[in-house]
């Protein structure tokens, strides 16, 4: 017997979870009072399969700077939606293993490859909005060229805004400091074009499943 439940608008799907019985975890948001809730879902009947739905919530609150709403459910603080946002942290998260701290990740990364730590730092404007400056220390040569290139992965992986006149400022649509969620997405700003390749490719094999297949009692 099918187990459908309303947990409002489809947005994404972990088909296999590698680190609990391949079960599939959903993401669902819906908007309320306090903004756009997202929920985490699993059909799976396993033992134990609920308490690791909670644990992947616990990382995207821990690790994107998220926060707990009433009823288990999760949101932004600023209470908007950051789409592509959120589903780069469910889809980082659930690759964590179960025993990463529950601590952001730090605002700086070094590249082996060309020897630059590339960092982020956020400032408050005047205006009262949040912007993120990309910044690298190392071996001059390309530096610049380095950091617009990161900016413009964080740009993509986030949804967040270009600072006009600026290559390395960006700033996130509503305007509101997301520190934690720049840490998680700044690894993978490095090298975007992998990422958005690898996405491009999940897709094609049908590895994020149709919205229809989430009433499939056997997920």
């Amino acid at each position: 017997m099918s187990r459908l439940v309303n947990h409002g608008r489809y947005l994404d799907l972990i088909s296999m979870d590698k680190y609990f019985h391949d079960i599939s975890i959903a993401l669902h948001v819906r908007e309320g009072d306090a903004g756009h809730l997202f929920t985490l879902h699993t059909y799976s009947r396993t033992a134990g399969a609920e308490d690791r739905v909670k644990a992947v919530a616990a990382f995207m609150v821990a690790l994107g700077g998220m926060e707990w709403g009433a009823g288990g459910v999760i949101r932004f603080p600023c209470g908007e939606l950051h789409e592509r946002a959120v589903k780069r942290i469910f889809n980082e998260v659930v690759m964590l293993d179960p025993a990463t701290p529950l601590a952001p990740k730090p605002l700086s990364v070094r590249e082996a490859k060309t020897g630059l730590t590339i960092a982020v730092d956020g400032e408050q404007g005047g205006d009262g909005r949040w912007v993120y400056v990309v910044s690298a220390e190392g071996p001059p040569e390309g530096l610049a060229r380095r950091v617009a290139t990161v900016a413009g992965g964080l740009l993509k992986l986030g949804d967040l805004q270009p600072v006009a006149g600026t290559q390395d400022r960006v700033t996130f649509p509503c305007g509101s400091d997301h520190r934690a969620l720049m840490g998680l997405l700044l690894p993978r700003a490095l090298n975007v074009r992998a990422v958005i390749a690898a996405e491009e490719a999940e897709q094609k094999r049908g590895v994020l499943l149709a919205p229809s297949a989430q009433a499939n009692p056997s997920i």
